[in-house]
């Protein structure tokens, strides 16, 4: 019984790589049926998919915008705090910095 289930196994993934040219991991074969179930429902709804693609390319890019303009030396609290004050990195600029590597770099010496 063993025999027949990894022979047949085996078949079933050969046929998937001949099919696919690609190799049989779980993850792939999901996204992959994802894909083709999204646009063969893009289809029957008459849905644009290239002008989806290009909006989701859109927010992406706004968003590692927004990413980067909150935190623009990425700074967290964490890498912020000092034994006597903590600052928060939206309220952190150049010149408070400035005088906080000032500080502590005299009370280190």
């Amino acid at each position: 019984m063993t025999y027949f289930v990894t022979y047949g196994t085996s078949i079933a993934f050969f046929a998937y790589f001949a099919l696919t040219r690609q190799e049989f991991n779980l993850s792939d074969v999901n996204d992959r049926r994802f894909l083709i179930t999204f646009y063969k429902n893009a289809r029957k709804q008459n849905w644009n998919v290239e002008k989806y693609n290009e909006l989701r390319d859109r927010i992406e890019h706004v968003e590692a915008d927004l990413k980067r303009l909150r935190d623009p030396l990425r700074l967290t609290s964490g890498n912020l705090k000092s034994e006597e004050t903590s600052i928060l990195a939206g309220q952190l600029n150049v010149g408070s910095f400035k005088d906080m590597l000032k500080t502590k770099l005299t009370s280190s010496l």
